[in-house]
């Protein structure tokens, strides 16, 4: 292996070694908090059309949408 090509492997390691660390003490990625675990989103479905558009215009119009 040349000389070259082992240090663009090195290179690459440290580039991802200095961009990680300061992606993580900027506190927008990091490790997640105890407290603040991944919660699941309460996602509720309404059927209620009434005031849907295009629903509306299909009613009206007698499509099958």
């Amino acid at each position: 292996m040349d000389i070259d090509k082992a240090m663009m492997f090195v290179s690459m390691i440290i580039l991802v070694g200095v961009l990680g660390i300061a992606g993580i003490s900027s506190g927008e990625f990091g490790f997640p908090d105890k407290s603040n675990d991944f919660k699941i989103p309460n996602i509720t479905s309404s059927t209620d059309t009434t005031n849907d558009g295009f629903y509306n215009y299909c009613y009206r119009m007698g499509l099958d949408c």
